[in-house]
C-alpha cells in the first residue's frame, strides 16, 4: 500500500509538470487537473479514498508541493479576480479526490464526471458564501495523525 500511495503522489506531481508545460495558468490549469485526476483516478491510491496515511517525511513533502502548486494556480486566478477568493488548494484537491471514483451505478461517467467539474468550475469563480473556516493542508495532517496508523509506519 505504501508503495502505491507514494506512486500516487508522484502521479499527481506529473500531472501538475504536463499542466505546467502546456502553459496552463490559474482556472485553465486547475480544469486541466481535475480532468487529469479523472484520467488517472484509478492509479491514485490515497488516503483520502481510505489508503492508510503515509506521515513520513518524504509523503508529507509531496503533499504539502501538490498543495502549494494547485495554490500556485489559484493565485494566478485571483490576480485576474477570476475565483472566489473562499476557494484554495485543500478545496481542489478534495473535490479531486471526490471525483476521481465513477460512481458505481451511474449512468454515463465520461459525461457525468465533466458536467460536475463544470459545474464546480462555475462555483469556483463566484463569490458565494462558503461554509468555512476554510480547511486546509495542514487540517488534512492533522487527521491523517489521527488515523489508525502507529506514526512512523509506512503503511
Amino acid at each position: 500500500m505504501a508503495e502505491l500511495e507514494t506512486r500516487a503522489y508522484a502521479h499527481l506531481n506529473d500531472l501538475l509538470d504536463q499542466i505546467e508545460a502546456r502553459g496552463s495558468r490559474g482556472l485553465t490549469a486547475i480544469e486541466g487537473f481535475l480532468l487529469g485526476v479523472v484520467e488517472i483516478g484509478d492509479e491514485l491510491i490515497l488516503p483520502l479514498h481510505g489508503a492508510p496515511p503515509l506521515r513520513d517525511e518524504g509523503s508529507v513533502a509531496a503533499r504539502q508541493r501538490i498543495d502549494a502548486r494547485i495554490e500556485d494556480f489559484l493565485g494566478q486566478a485571483r490576480a485576474t479576480a477570476s475565483v472566489s477568493s473562499s476557494v484554495n488548494a485543500t478545496d481542489i484537491i478534495m473535490y479531486s479526490a471526490l471525483v476521481s471514483r465513477p460512481l458505481r451505478h451511474g449512468p454515463n461517467w465520461n459525461l457525468a464526471v465533466r458536467r460536475q467539474i463544470a459545474l464546480f468550475m462555475a462555483g469556483v469563480g463566484a463569490e458565494v458564501a462558503i461554509p468555512g473556516p476554510s480547511l486546509l493542508q495542514s487540517d488534512i495532517e492533522e487527521a491523517f495523525g489521527r488515523a489508525d496508523v502507529p506514526s512512523g509506519t509506512a503503511s
